[in-house]
C-alpha cells in the first residue's frame, strides 16, 4: 500500500473533514475542475459536495469508498482496534440525508431486494435500475481501460463511451425518482407514467410537385456548403484552396453529404414520377 493511500485511510478514519479532505484532493487528484468545483463549493453550499469529495478523494489514489480497507494505521498501533471500534466519521448523519447523488459511482443505496413484497412497477424500476447501473459500470471500466495517448480512435472511442455513460445516467436519475419517492412516501407510480407508450407516428401526407422541387434546391444547397467547408474551410468558396485536412469533422461532413446524396436521387425519382404521371 502507498504512502498516499495510507494517508487517505487515516483521514477516512479519523474526523473527515471537508478541508483536510479539498486539500488531499488537490493533492493527489489530477482532474482541476473536479477540485476547483468542490474546493469552491464546499459542504454548505452544496450537501451532495460532501459525497462527491468522498468518492474523489479515495478514488484519486485507487481505493473504493465504499469498500475502504481496515484502519490500517490505529490496528498497527494497538494490535485489536477494528472498524466496529472507530468512532462515526464527521459528515456520517448528513450523508445518510443526502440525496443520492447519481452522478457517484457506486451507489450507497441498495437497489435490488430479492423480496418479492414490492409493487409489481416498483420490482420493474428496481431491476432496470440494477440492470442500466451495472451497464454503466462496465463503460466506465471501458473507458478507463483506453490508452491515454489522444489518437483519433482513443478520442472517438472515450466520446462514444462517454455519450452513452450521459444517457444511461439521465435514464438512472428519472428512474430513481419513482424509487424514492415509493421508499418515502409510499407513492406507487402508475406503470404508464414511468413507461409511456410510444406514440404511433401518423404517416406523413407525400409532398406536391412544387415542395419537391424547393426540397431538392435545399438538399443541393446544403451540400454546396458543406462541399466549400471540406475544400476552403468556409460555408463559401474561397480565393485559394485550404482542404479541411482528415478528422472527426470531416467525417462528419462527408457522412451528411452521403445521406443528402441519396435523399437527392430519391427526391429527384419523385419529381419525375409526378411530371411523367401528369
Amino acid at each position: 500500500m502507498t504512502n498516499k493511500q495510507l494517508e487517505i485511510i487515516e483521514w477516512w478514519y479519523g474526523r473527515r473533514d471537508y478541508r483536510t479532505g479539498a486539500e488531499l484532493l488537490s493533492r493527489y487528484c489530477k482532474n482541476k475542475t473536479i477540485i476547483n468545483t468542490l474546493s469552491k463549493h464546499g459542504k454548505e453550499k452544496f450537501p451532495t459536495s460532501v459525497k462527491k469529495l468522498h468518492y474523489e478523494v479515495t478514488k484519486a489514489v485507487q481505493l473504493d469508498w465504499l469498500h475502504m480497507p481496515a484502519d490500517i494505521l490505529t490496528a498497527k498501533q494497538d494490535g485489536k482496534e477494528s472498524l466496529t471500534d472507530i468512532p462515526p466519521a464527521e459528515n456520517q448523519e448528513e450523508e445518510k440525508n443526502i440525496h443520492a447523488d447519481i452522478s457517484l459511482e457506486p451507489q450507497e443505496k441498495k437497489i435490488i431486494d430479492d423480496t418479492c413484497q414490492y409493487p409489481r412497477v416498483i420490482r420493474k424500476l428496481k431491476y432496470e435500475y440494477s440492470e442500466l447501473y451495472n451497464k454503466r459500470s462496465q463503460l466506465h471500466n471501458s473507458m478507463q481501460k483506453v490508452e491515454q495517448t489522444n489518437t483519433e480512435a482513443n478520442n472517438k472511442r472515450r466520446s462514444e463511451m462517454l455519450a452513452e455513460i450521459k444517457v444511461l445516467t439521465n435514464k438512472l436519475v428519472y428512474f430513481y425518482g419513482f424509487i424514492e419517492n415509493f421508499e418515502n412516501n409510499g407513492i406507487v407510480p402508475d406503470e404508464a407514467e414511468v413507461w409511456p407508450p410510444e406514440k404511433v407516428k401518423e404517416p406523413e401526407a407525400p409532398l406536391s410537385l412544387p415542395e419537391l422541387k424547393k426540397l431538392m434546391g435545399s438538399l443541393r444547397r446544403e451540400n454546396y456548403k458543406d462541399g466549400f467547408r471540406l475544400l476552403y474551410q468556409q460555408r463559401t468558396k474561397g480565393a485559394k484552396e485550404n482542404p479541411m485536412p482528415k478528422s472527426a469533422k470531416r467525417d462528419v461532413i462527408e457522412l451528411r453529404m452521403k445521406l443528402r446524396e441519396i435523399k437527392l436521387a430519391e427526391t429527384s425519382t419523385l419529381i419525375a414520377q409526378l411530371e411523367n404521371a401528369g
